[in-house]
């Protein structure tokens, strides 16, 4: 049924993202010493945050293209390539799909840094100062 298929492929997408990590990370409670777990939950926080946050920025980035405000550059290729990547992975699987993110793992940290140094307010005058 379309219906039963697409709410599939909406829990893929989402579990894509990694939005599943802290009940996937439970299971690593009692395996590990307390150290290795809370290793494992101070990344896997840091990296689950950098995906929400990639989200963000590329639901942003192309609301601002399709309104015509920017042109289709760089930065938006990087997002179609990770977004396209994310929709095809959530079309053809339904499981924990987190780990088909890590090769683009690299392109969301890059997205997110790249947006937060243009959105940098004293960036310029740091470079001009700097010259």
């Amino acid at each position: 049924h379309p219906i039963l298929y697409l709410e599939s492929v909406a829990r893929s997408w989402v579990r894509f993202w990694g939005f599943g990590f802290y009940h996937f990370i439970g299971f690593f409670k009692d395996l590990t010493s307390s150290m290795v777990y809370a290793l494992l939950l101070v990344f896997g926080s840091l990296q689950l945050a950098i995906n929400a946050t990639f989200l963000i920025i590329a639901a942003y980035s192309i609301a601002r293209w399709l309104m015509g405000r920017v042109s289709f550059d760089f930065e938006l290729g990087v997002i179609a390539i990770v977004l396209a990547g994310s929709v095809v992975q959530a079309f053809l699987e339904y499981g924990e799909n987190v780990r088909y993110l890590a090769p683009l793992v690299p392109l969301t940290i890059y997205t997110v840094v790249t947006f937060v140094w243009h959105a940098m307010p004293l960036r310029d005058g740091v470079i001009n100062s700097n010259n």
